[in-house]
């Protein structure tokens, strides 16, 4: 029986990774770094630690000044130009999967200032009883580690969990932790970072009250 369900936030609940990229382009200039070798639009999708790893290699001076510039023009574009966009209908299906008893959790590559940031910016907080973020796990997704805190703190089994996320690095995740995976075919994630002929979903939804019939379909199957 499902009692939890787990969602990404980036590019599932809300649509961020358009301001990554164009915060991520501003702090390279304001660093006089070229971004012309690396293809934001993909690498935007991994933890924003390991990305800036990757450009500065490893240069620890050069990541802690890049993380608080990008931190900055993150915000102020997410926020003070408003370009952060929540995903249609989430706050409607949140309300109701919340009403019919299920604990949600969101498990995400981000920091945990930019999540709650973001849940008390369109009011989605209250509908969350766990959160789990990349600075509380040794490795994040396509890891599992970050869904297996989740069900030890909701003292939940794995098996009673689906996972909502949308790209391929939340599907490896749900199925190595033992859950069901739903890909949420995000308009804004790249297609060749959804899914692949090895790491495919349990289901795909487009919308997400397309959720609450996969959920009636697995309770009829039990019964």
């Amino acid at each position: 029986m499902i009692s939890t369900i787990i969602y990404d936030l980036d590019g599932t609940i809300v649509f961020s990774e358009p301001i990554g990229v164009e915060a991520l382009i501003k702090t390279l200039h304001e660093l006089n770094i070229s971004h012309a070798n690396f293809d934001l639009n993909i690498l935007i999708f991994r933890p924003i630690n390991d990305l800036l790893k990757l450009i500065f290699k490893n240069n620890e001076h050069m990541i802690r000044d890049a993380k608080i510039a990008w931190f900055n023009n993150y915000i102020r574009l997410a926020f003070d130009e408003g370009m952060l966009k929540l995903a249609p209908n989430i706050k409607e299906t949140l309300e109701k999967l919340k009403n019919k008893g299920y604990k949600l959790a969101i498990g995400t590559g981000s920091i945990y200032t930019l999540v709650d940031l973001t849940l008390e910016h369109f009011e989605l907080k209250q509908y969350f009883d766990e959160i789990v973020t990349v600075e509380e796990v040794e490795s994040p997704k396509p890891a599992p580690d970050t869904f297996n805190l989740i069900a030890k703190n909701l003292k939940v089994e794995s098996n009673e969990c689906i996972v909502v996320g949308d790209t391929k690095y939340d599907i490896i995740a749900a199925k190595e932790f033992g859950a069901i995976a739903v890909l949420y075919d995000s308009p804004i994630t790249p297609h060749k970072i959804k899914y692949d002929d090895i790491h495919t979903p349990d289901f795909i939804i487009k919308k997400h009250p397309e959720l609450l019939k996969i959920l009636e379909l697995l309770d009829r199957k039990k019964q």
